[in-house]
């Protein structure tokens, strides 16, 4: 049997990740160059393994734009939150506030001033007059 040798092709397969990678770079677009030294059995294996890698990274791409939306939510639903704690204790303090103005009123209405102010002024005029007469 006589052996033929291997051949083996140096390929070099430039990937560039979706637009959706790219927009979560911090910096430039990234441009990924794999060096893959195939022979002719393997590069259908290695073609296969880039699809799968870049079909990985829109995935992660995907997930990591969904994950932003959701903090960004989160942020939202606790300012939410923070108002309406903000709202509970300002009428809290009107609730207070119109409760000690009622208990005012009501005195009024019962007439307890007016009336504590005649009964002293009766009574001042009652003590002149009775008080002269005893004298």
């Amino acid at each position: 049997m006589a052996t033929t040798p291997a051949t083996f092709i140096s390929t070099v397969i430039t990937v560039v990740p979706s637009t959706l990678a790219a927009s979560l770079a911090p910096t430039a677009s990234p441009t990924t160059t794999l060096l893959v030294t195939t022979d002719s059995t393997t590069a259908g294996k290695s073609k296969e393994k880039t699809t799968e890698l870049v079909k990985a990274m829109d995935e992660i791409s995907i997930q990591a734009t969904e994950l932003k939306r959701l903090k960004e939510k989160v942020t939202s639903l606790e300012t939410d939150c923070k108002l309406a704690q903000i709202q509970q204790k300002e009428e809290a303090q009107k609730t207070l506030r119109m409760g000690e103005k009622i208990k005012v009123l009501e005195k009024d209405l019962t007439l307890q001033k007016p009336l504590g102010h005649t009964k002293e002024m009766l009574w001042a005029n009652m003590s002149m007059i009775f008080g002269h007469q005893f004298k």
